[in-house]
């Protein structure tokens, strides 16, 4: 199903899959939530860069660490809202 995992494209033309979205036991539960919730134009590297960087609205927490600590709705809106003027 597309969305469900993030893939960014190298220089050399190959996808690689960064290892952050990945725990021991699968994928980080959410993320496929996350990842739909963008805009279809935003390219991978955008919703890797947004996956990670810390966010002000939620006390510098990322997305991926929302998502560890089971706030999935809470990264979704990061996601849903990125690109947004505020």
């Amino acid at each position: 199903m597309r969305g469900t995992i993030l893939a960014v494209p190298m220089p050399n033309g190959e996808w690689v899959y960064p290892a952050c979205q990945f725990t021991e036991h699968g994928l980080v539960p959410g993320l496929d939530d996350f990842l739909r919730a963008f805009r279809e134009d935003a390219d991978p590297w955008t919703r890797l860069a947004v996956l990670l960087a810390p966010s002000a609205r939620h006390g510098g927490r990322s997305a991926l660490e929302l998502l560890q600590e089971g706030r999935v709705d809470e990264a979704r809106s990061i996601a849903a809202t990125y690109g947004e003027q505020g």
